[in-house]
C-alpha cells in the first residue's frame, strides 16, 4: 500500500507502531517538525516507516473496515504461523473464529463502536496445541484498522503451571493436616488411658520406688500429650483452620492460672519471678483468653526453663503501636541470652537455640513459631530481644480493650498493706498489685511503722526480712508471708497454725493478693463447727432468690452474722422493695435465674435507674460465658451455688464496709444434732455428702434435714413433670425446672441426684432433637430411693416424730 504523504493520520499510525515496536515502557510522540527545518523527503520516511513496521517485535497487522487483511509485518506472521500468500485478503475476523475462539467476535463487534479493544484469545492450532494470542486493536483512519498482537502462551502455561502447583501443595497441605489430626487423635486416646490410670495409681498408698516409676510415666505421658499438642495446633495455623474469638475474659483469673503453672516448673531454682501489672489495666478484658494463655505459657515456662539464676518477670501495660493502644505483654528473665543469628530464625518451625538444647531440655522447637502465628492470628505481634550473657524479653502487643460495662466497677476497699521487701522487683510488683485490688501500698522495709492503722503486712520471705518475719506476729493486723511454692509447702508443715499468719505463694496475683486480705482472723473460722463472723454485724444485705431451700441456706447465714436481711422471691419484688424501702441496703446478693424478673434484668434496671450498689450474681453455672453475662448486665462479683460459708464471708468482706469485730449471739448456739454412725450410713445411701453439705449450714444437721425434706417435697414429681412438659415441646420450661432442682440438690449435697441433672441439662441443651426418657428414668429413680431412705426412722437427726398410719 503506498504511502501518501506525511499526513497527522499518517504520523498517528506509525507512531503507533513505533509505540509498539519500541522497549520503551512509555513512549512518547514524536516531537512536531519545526517548521524552519528542512523536511526529510518522502522515500526516507517511508523506508524508515517500513523498517519500523518490518522489525517491530510484536505482530503487526493492518485491515480495512471489513477486517480484510492488507499487510502483516514479520513477527505477525511467525506468531500466527502463516504466510504472506495465506494471509492475503483473509477477512481477519473470519480467520481467528477459525480457531474456535468465542471471544473474536465480541473483540471486533467492540473495536466497530468504540474505535479500540483489547482482548485475550484462546487459538487451537493444528496440533490440538493451544495458542494464546494477546490482541489489542485500534481505528487509525475511517477504513484503516491496525492490530497489534503478542503469543503469549508460554506465559499463561506458566501461570496455569504455578496455579496446578498451587493447588496440589494446598491438597498435599490439606491431607498433612488431616493426617496430623487423625494420627493425633489415635495417639492422644490412648495416652489419656495411660494418664488417667496412672494418676488414679499415684493416689493410692503405693511403695517408694513404685510411686517413682509411676511418677516418671506420668511425667513422659505428659512431655508426649504436650508435643500432641504443639503438632496439631502448627497444622491447624498452617491450613489456615485455627479459630480465634473475642470475648470477656478475666484478666485476674488468667494470671492465677498462669501462677500456679510458672512456681511449678521453678520449683528448685532461686529465681526472683514477679507478675508486674499496671493498675490502669482492668481485670476484664476482650479477646481470645484461650490463645493468649498459651503464649504466655509457653513465653513464661521457657523464660523459667533456660534461667538458672536471676528473675523472671511478667509486665502487662498499655503502650502505642502505630498510633494505637494496644496491650504489652513483656516478659522478661536474666537467662544466658541469644545471639543475633539465633534470634533471626528463632521463630521458624521446629528451631531451638542449638542442638544442646535439645538435648538438655527438650522440645519440639514449635513452641515460639506457634506463638507468634497466634499472636497474628489476634491481629497483634510478638517480637524478641536479647543479649548474651545479660538475658532475654519477649514482647507480645495485642489490640485487646477493656470489657466496658453498663456501671463502673467498684474496687473495695481494702485500707493500707504495709509492704516489707527489700528487692525492687517484687516491692514494685507487690505496690501495683495492691493498687490493683483497691488497697493502698506503704513501704515499711526500713522498720518505720505508720501511725494509722494497717490491714495487713506483707512479708517477703527471699530478703532480708525473712529472718525476723516471728517478731511480726505480735503485731494486731495479720502476716502474710511470700514464699515459693516449695518454701511455703515446707512452712505450713512447720509452723503452728495462727490466726495472724498466712502464706501466699509467688508469683504473687491480684486474685491470690485479694483473697488472703480478705481472709481475716474473723472470717477464717471453722465453718463446720458453726463459727461465723462478727465484723458483718448490723450490715444491710438485700437478696433476690425462688427457691426456698436456697433462701434459707444464704438467709440463715446471713442472719447468723448478725446481718440484717431484705428477702424477695424475684427481681422485680427487689426492685418495688428498694423503691419503697429506706435506707438501702449495702450489698444485694442477686439470683441469676429467676421467674418473673431473672437476675440480669434486674440489674440491669437497678443501673439504668443510676445505683452503684454492690450486686454479686447467685448461680449454679460457673462456665465463663455466665460470669460474662453477668458481667455484662452490671454486676460486681459472682458466687457459685450450692453456697459455700467462706466464700460468702470472703464475698462480704470484699464488698461490705469493714465493721469492729464483735461475737454473735449464735456463734454459742448448738447444734441442734450430731451425725452418727448410723445416720451417717443412712444419709450416705441417700447419696447426700455430709461433709460438703453440713458446712453450709453451719454444722446443723437438723438444718440439712429440713432443708432435704422442702426438696422432696417440692420436688417429688419433677420427673413426671419434666416429661410432660418435653412432650408439650416446652424444652425452655424444662430446663428452668431442671436448673432450680439442680440447685437444690447441689445446696443439700445429693450428689447423685445433682449429677442426673447435670447430664439431663446437657442434653437438651447440646442434643435437643434426641430422646432423653432413659434420663428422666433414672432423675425419677433418685429421687425415689431418695424418698424411701429419708423415710427411714434412722435418717432423721430428731426424734421421730412422724406418725405412720
Amino acid at each position: 500500500m503506498p504511502w501518501t504523504g506525511w499526513s497527522t493520520t499518517t504520523r498517528c499510525r506509525d507512531w503507533l507502531r513505533y509505540a509498539c515496536s519500541n522497549a520503551s515502557p512509555t513512549p512518547r510522540m514524536p516531537a512536531p517538525l519545526d517548521a524552519r527545518e528542512a523536511k526529510p523527503s518522502t522515500a526516507a520516511l517511508e523506508r524508515t516507516a517500513r523498517l519500523h513496521f518490518d522489525y517491530a517485535l510484536s505482530g503487526i497487522l493492518e485491515t480495512d473496515h471489513q477486517w480484510l487483511v492488507q499487510r502483516c509485518n514479520r513477527a505477525g506472521l511467525n506468531i500466527l504461523r502463516r504466510s504472506r500468500k495465506e494471509l492475503q485478503a483473509q477477512a481477519l475476523d473470519r480467520l481467528l473464529q477459525t480457531g474456535g475462539s468465542a471471544d473474536v467476535e465480541p473483540h471486533f463487534r467492540l473495536l466497530q463502536e468504540q474505535g479500540v479493544c483489547h482482548s485475550v484469545l484462546r487459538l487451537p492450532s493444528a496440533s490440538d496445541a493451544v495458542q494464546w494470542l494477546e490482541l489489542s486493536s485500534v481505528q487509525a483512519e475511517e477504513q484503516l484498522y491496525i492490530h497489534f498482537f503478542e503469543d503469549v502462551t508460554l506465559q499463561r502455561e506458566q501461570a496455569a503451571a504455578r496455579e496446578a502447583a498451587r493447588a496440589a501443595a494446598e491438597e498435599a497441605n490439606q491431607a498433612k493436616s488431616a493426617l496430623l489430626a487423625n494420627v493425633s487423635h489415635e495417639l492422644r486416646t490412648p495416652l489419656n488411658g495411660i494418664l488417667g490410670l496412672t494418676q488414679l495409681c499415684l493416689m493410692d498408698e503405693l511403695p517408694a520406688q513404685t510411686r517413682q516409676r509411676l511418677d516418671k510415666i506420668a511425667r513422659s505421658g505428659q512431655t508426649l500429650l504436650r508435643t500432641l499438642n504443639d503438632l496439631l495446633d502448627a497444622a491447624r495455623i498452617e491450613s489456615g483452620k485455627m479459630a480465634y474469638e473475642w470475648a470477656p475474659f478475666d484478666l485476674w483469673e488468667l494470671l492465677d492460672e498462669l501462677a500456679a503453672i510458672v512456681s511449678h516448673l521453678a520449683l528448685g531454682k532461686p529465681l526472683e519471678i514477679a507478675f508486674l501489672l499496671d493498675p490502669d489495666v482492668p481485670r476484664w478484658l476482650v479477646g481470645d483468653r484461650l490463645r493468649l494463655q498459651q503464649i504466655l505459657t509457653n513465653l513464661l515456662g521457657n523464660a523459667v526453663k533456660f534461667t538458672a539464676k536471676g528473675g523472671v518477670a511478667l509486665e502487662i501495660g498499655w503502650a502505642e503501636d502505630q498510633g494505637r493502644r494496644v496491650l504489652q505483654l513483656a516478659v522478661k528473665d536474666t537467662g544466658p541470652g541469644l545471639d543475633d543469628a539465633t534470634l533471626t530464625r528463632l521463630f521458624q518451625p521446629f528451631t531451638q537455640a542449638d542442638s544442646h538444647t535439645t538435648r538438655r531440655f527438650g522440645g519440639t522447637g514449635l513452641g515460639l513459631a506457634i506463638a507468634r502465628q497466634l499472636a497474628h492470628g489476634m491481629n497483634g505481634e510478638l517480637q524478641a530481644c536479647s543479649r548474651i550473657g545479660v538475658g532475654s524479653c519477649f514482647t507480645l502487643r495485642l489490640p485487646l480493650q477493656g470489657f466496658s460495662t453498663t456501671a463502673p466497677m467498684p474496687k473495695p476497699a481494702l485500707g493500707v498493706v504495709g509492704i516489707n521487701a527489700d528487692r525492687p522487683l517484687t516491692r514494685r510488683a507487690l505496690q501495683q498489685m495492691l493498687h490493683a485490688v483497691g488497697a493502698e501500698a506503704l513501704d515499711i522495709s526500713l522498720g518505720d511503722l505508720p501511725a494509722t492503722t494497717m490491714r495487713a503486712r506483707i512479708v517477703d520471705l527471699a530478703g532480708s526480712a525473712a529472718s525476723n518475719w516471728p517478731e511480726a506476729l505480735a503485731a494486731e493486723e495479720p502476716t502474710l508471708l511470700l514464699a515459693d511454692a516449695l518454701e511455703a509447702a515446707q512452712l505450713r508443715q512447720r509452723t503452728p497454725p495462727s490466726p495472724r499468719l498466712r502464706i501466699i505463694t509467688r508469683p504473687l496475683t491480684p486474685m491470690s493478693l485479694l483473697d488472703a486480705l480478705a481472709d481475716r482472723p474473723s472470717a477464717a473460722s471453722d465453718s463446720q463447727n458453726g463459727e461465723v463472723p462478727g465484723e458483718f454485724r448490723g450490715a444491710r444485705v438485700a437478696v433476690a432468690e425462688d427457691m426456698p431451700i436456697n433462701r434459707d441456706v444464704i438467709v440463715g447465714l446471713l442472719e447468723r452474722a448478725g446481718i440484717e436481711v431484705l428477702l424477695a422471691r424475684d427481681g422485680q419484688e427487689l426492685l418495688d422493695w428498694l423503691d419503697a424501702t429506706l435506707p438501702t441496703p449495702e450489698l444485694v446478693l442477686m439470683d441469676v435465674h429467676m421467674p418473673v424478673m431473672d437476675g440480669l434484668a434486674a440489674t440491669r434496671a437497678l443501673r439504668a435507674s443510676g445505683w452503684t450498689v454492690p450486686v454479686v450474681a447467685l448461680s449454679a453455672g460457673a462456665l465463663d460465658i455466665e460470669q460474662t453475662r453477668c458481667l455484662a448486665a452490671g454486676m460486681n462479683d459472682f458466687l457459685s451455688k450450692p453456697i459455700d460459708p467462706d466464700q460468702l464471708w470472703g464475698t462480704l468482706t470484699r464488698w461490705l464496709r469493714p465493721r469492729r469485730a464483735e461475737p454473735t449471739q449464735h456463734q454459742t448456739t448448738a447444734i441442734d444434732g450430731t451425725v452418727g454412725a448410723d445416720r451417717l450410713q443412712a444419709w450416705q445411701e441417700a447419696g447426700i455428702d455430709v461433709d460438703n453439705a453440713l458446712p453450709r449450714f453451719l454444722g446443723c444437721a437438723g438444718a440439712l434435714e429440713r432443708a432435704l425434706e422442702q426438696l422432696l417435697v417440692q420436688h417429688a414429681s419433677d420427673a413426671e413433670t419434666m416429661a410432660d412438659l418435653l412432650a408439650q415441646g416446652q424444652s425452655k420450661a424444662t430446663l428452668d425446672m431442671i436448673h432450680a432442682l439442680k440447685g437444690c440438690a447441689a445446696t443439700v449435697g445429693a450428689n447423685r441426684l445433682l449429677q442426673r441433672c447435670q447430664w439431663l441439662e446437657a442434653s437438651l441443651t447440646k442434643y435437643p432433637l434426641q430422646p432423653v426418657q432413659n434420663m428422666l428414668d433414672e432423675l425419677n429413680f433418685e429421687l425415689t430411693s431418695l424418698i424411701q431412705v429419708y423415710q427411714r426412722p434412722d435418717f432423721s437427726c430428731r426424734q421421730d416424730t412422724r406418725a405412720t398410719t
